[in-house]
């Protein structure tokens, strides 16, 4: 299968991308494999893993995948030393793996739902991150590409643990970027818009009105991935980007300041 981006190719790159047994991080995995980069795909459930590999394999030999769940800091070892082990090395982290969390008033959440989302969505980010950046430090470069949403990006109600937790995601982002630009790593959050997922499909159970939301073109989120996976956004680090922002136009320049990131107004 022909990349729908060839502006954007990964040929000779490896990729680690979580959460990756479903929706866009089954979407990135298959976008990554046709611009010829080889991908590690790793989910909490090992059954569409299974089905996952399978789909990919049909674009690409260069596929793997491996159970993990990313709260557990010795699974997110292993998976990273099985990828090194099976590809060589890495080149792009993609922290897909998240979850909704409890919906409803805060004060009626339940308490240990509410501490699993942050476990999951920052927790299982940052361990990610922590175990790839080694590989990444003795390299000289990587690309990291961490995933949030628009509760991140404004109040949220109903939805205080996702939405703290991603907002968290951004600023840990912004504050990672900072600590390895000398180290030419890349790291940036992206907001994929409203997507047709399975947990997008159970917060507009809560909030009906966000079907609307849902976009015509379903690729937007693996296009974004792919520009900030390859050398084309070696200018881009820090940065909180939504697919629908003209991030394929942008220099140095009009990233000057503090446009694009979560600042104080």
């Amino acid at each position: 299968m022909r990349q729908a981006w060839p502006e954007f190719r990964l040929d000779g790159k490896v990729a680690l991308v979580t959460g990756g047994s479903r929706g866009i991080g089954r979407r990135l995995g298959l976008s990554f494999a046709e611009a010829g980069c080889a991908v590690m795909l790793a989910a909490r459930d090992a059954n569409p893993l299974t089905e996952v590999e399978k789909e990919l394999r049909a674009v690409s030999s260069q596929v793997a995948t491996l159970q993990c769940d990313v709260t557990h800091s010795d699974q997110v070892k292993a998976l990273v030393d099985a990828t090194v082990r099976r590809f060589g090395t890495i080149h792009i982290l993609v922290n897909n793996a998240g979850i909704l969390g409890p919906i409803g008033p805060t004060w009626e959440n339940d308490a240990k739902q509410w501490e699993e989302t942050i476990r999951v969505n920052l927790v299982g980010t940052y361990l990610c991150c922590r175990e790839v950046l080694p590989v990444f430090l003795s390299r000289g470069s990587g690309k990291i590409i961490n995933l949030a949403g628009g509760g991140a990006a404004f109040p949220w109600p109903r939805f205080s643990a996702y939405s703290a937790s991603k907002a968290a995601v951004v600023r840990f982002t912004e504050t990672l970027a900072a600590e390895v630009k000398d180290h030419h790593i890349q790291v940036n959050v992206m907001a994929p818009g409203a997507n047709d997922t399975e947990m997008f499909r159970k917060a507009a159970e809560a909030e009906p009105r966000l079907l609307a939301d849902l976009p015509g073109d379903t690729l937007k989120p693996a296009r974004l991935a792919c520009f900030l996976a390859s050398e084309a956004s070696d200018h881009i680090t820090g940065r909180f980007i939504h697919v629908d922002q003209n991030w394929d136009e942008w220099t140095e320049s009009d990233l000057a300041g503090d446009r694009f990131t979560l600042r104080r107004v």
